[in-house]
């Protein structure tokens, strides 16, 4: 049961800053501060018996979107397509992504993580004799537009971003499709709204056929196809594979795409 949900794990523990606020009645800054005062010492009791991080769910901002990610793999030790294709298939009727990667020898991805906690726990869990998980991380750094026109600049940069943000889209949906917070039909109509995103980009690039912009079309083109791919209904209602891991299948390549053009 490789990648489900007690493999995609959350950190939960973000820092946050409390930020000061001024006020010229010294009541109202009495008044705050036993209000904070309460507030940490009511999470000090009712944290370890609700399980909850409670200063975390008041003053959290969010989770942030990651630009690094971590591809959790296992080397097939061999050079022949068939038999890596036939060992990525079984990873992924167990809901894996089954993404091939080739090397000197074929790796089989089986998720990213935005998070490499989250990726070291999966490779902890990996057991089965003879194979030995490995961590691949990839950074995306943008394309230096000191040469590009301010039109260019700002739509790269926009598309590039999209991009990113639609890596961790995809991962916090298949998380919480594990984690049944939301179901397969709500997962689908998500993808569907970032297809419609997409599609706006591709259009604005299309309008923009410069040299600059290339590598960015084939990123957005890409990811359109790939998005398209895992939003048919035909692949939602499938039972062949887990929906989960066909969302993780995409993640990963749209990772990969971005990583060898970038």
């Amino acid at each position: 049961m490789y990648l489900m949900a007690n493999f995609n794990l959350k950190n939960y523990n973000e820092v946050t800053t409390l930020k000061k606020t001024k006020t010229r009645a010294l009541f109202g800054i009495s008044l705050t501060l036993c209000f904070l005062i309460f507030t940490f010492l009511f999470s000090l009791i009712l944290t370890p018996l609700l399980g909850l991080n409670y200063l975390n769910a008041i003053f959290s901002q969010g989770s942030t979107t990651s630009s690094t990610f971590y591809a959790v793999m296992i080397n097939t030790d061999s050079t022949d397509s068939d038999y890596a294709t036939e060992q990525a298939q079984n990873y992924r009727v167990r809901g894996g992504a089954g993404v091939l990667l080739e090397k000197e020898t074929y790796f089989i991805v089986l998720s990213a993580y935005p998070n490499k906690s989250d990726a070291e726990s999966v490779s902890e869990q990996i057991t089965t004799e003879n194979i030995i998980p490995e961590i691949m991380e990839i950074t995306f750094q943008s394309t230096n537009t000191s040469s590009f026109s301010a039109e260019e600049k700002e739509l790269y940069n926009n598309c590039f971003n999209f991009a990113i943000d639609t890596l961790n889209s995809l991962y916090d949906i298949s998380y919480k499709l594990d984690t049944g917070t939301i179901t397969e039909l709500t997962a689908n109509l998500n993808i569907k709204n970032l297809l419609l995103d997409t599609t706006s980009y591709n259009q604005q690039l299309f309008a923009n056929q410069t040299d600059n912009l290339k590598k960015i079309r084939t990123i957005i083109s890409s990811v359109s196809s790939l998005l398209e791919y895992v939003a048919d209904e035909e692949v939602l209602t499938s039972t062949t594979l887990p929906y989960a891991g066909d969302i993780r299948r995409v993640l990963v390549r749209i990772l990969l795409v971005i990583y060898e053009l970038e």
